[in-house]
């Protein structure tokens, strides 16, 4: 006997809380360079929801080093970066790049001496 179709749970479909578009002068999608939170640490990448509370506005952003979603307060968002501060991160990125290649080559390696 077949099994009974699910039904659609009513909490499943109703409609997410609408995303801020803007806020203190930044969009989303925007590119920014920034100090993360909570390590400070420099990186850069486009914004993906912009968040307000009482107290604090920040962003999340898909860091373009690490390729992960980070958080940075608004106050540490770098509106001129510097030439140096771009050229760092840009280093991190070549880093992580070069780190990544040599993990596929090791996997690689261990595939093919098991043959």
């Amino acid at each position: 006997m077949p099994r009974k179709r699910k039904t659609k749970n009513s909490k499943n479909s109703q409609p997410k809380k609408p995303k801020i578009q803007t806020l203190s002068g930044y969009e989303l999608g925007q590119h920014v360079y920034c100090n993360r939170y909570p390590d400070l640490v420099l990186s850069c990448g486009n914004i993906y929801e912009l968040h307000k509370t009482e107290t604090d506005e920040f962003i999340t952003f898909i860091d373009e080093v690490t390729g992960q979603y980070r958080v940075a307060l608004m106050k540490d968002i770098i509106d001129n970066p510097t030439q140096k501060q771009i050229m760092a991160t840009q280093s991190r990125m070549r880093s992580y790049a070069r780190q990544a290649k040599r993990i596929e080559e090791k996997r690689k390696l261990k595939k093919s001496k098991r043959r």
